[in-house]
């Protein structure tokens, strides 16, 4: 979740640039804001603002879809040492290898990459809304992560 409140955030600094200009200016100069606000109009700083926002919007991308590898690539291999283990310590080639894999299967195939337990198997140990609910991440969350 640290990434959606991360752009959200960041959202919000884009969208509000003259706002977040004006607090940045007056923070570094340690001024008013009036005198702040003046400053980051006249030096077109909103501009700056959301080049910078956007940037690190990109980043933040980016590290979602990384953490998303590398906590598929621990499920992958929850067996060795449990998901946290495998997750804390995802190398970057393992990763990225993880979500080639992702990319590369069909979308049903997704509890076959993750080494997930067969749905025929659970039947008799979750009840029948659980169980379609289970059933259907099995179908569509492949696609969904891809």
């Amino acid at each position: 979740m640290h990434h959606v409140i991360a752009a959200e955030a960041l959202r919000a600094a884009y969208q509000h640039a003259t706002e977040t200009a004006t607090a940045m200016r007056a923070q570094v100069g340690r001024t008013d804001l009036a005198t702040a606000h003046e400053v980051a109009i006249r030096l077109n700083d909103g501009a700056r603002v959301q080049t910078v926002v956007v940037a690190r919007l990109l980043s933040e991308l980016a590290a979602a879809i990384e953490d998303l590898g590398a906590m598929l690539l621990a499920a992958r291999h929850r067996a060795r040492r449990g998901v946290m283990v495998e997750y804390l310590e995802a190398a970057v080639p393992g990763v990225a290898n993880m979500l080639d894999l992702l990319l590369s299967h069909r979308p049903d195939q997704l509890p076959d990459l993750l080494n997930l337990p067969d749905v025929v198997g659970l039947t008799e140990l979750l009840e029948d809304d659980r169980l379609n609910g289970l059933q259907h991440d099995y179908k569509n969350l492949g696609a969904h992560l891809a």
